[in-house]
């Protein structure tokens, strides 16, 4: 699930498969939509970054990706 929503991310990012992704995911054509896709791929990012079960790297990656999507997140929103 979380490959998923990073890779329609960066294809919607590069530009790549841009009509498909939106024909299918109609509210990420709209900037609020892509804002709150980001911020919902953060939320899943963040929630596991605090599970105690995964090793150091994995959660420093987590609370790396997490920050990364809510910057986008707010950018979107803002620009």
């Amino acid at each position: 699930e979380k490959s998923v929503s990073l890779g329609l991310m960066i294809a919607m990012q590069l530009g790549y498969g841009a009509k498909l992704i939106t024909a299918n995911a109609g509210f990420l054509d709209s900037k609020y939509g892509r804002a709150m896709f980001y911020f919902f791929c953060g939320s899943m990012a963040g929630s596991s970054a605090g599970s105690h079960d995964a090793w150091l790297v994995a959660q420093i990656f987590a609370y790396i990706n997490w920050g990364m999507c809510w910057f986008v997140g707010i950018l979107e929103l803002c620009g």
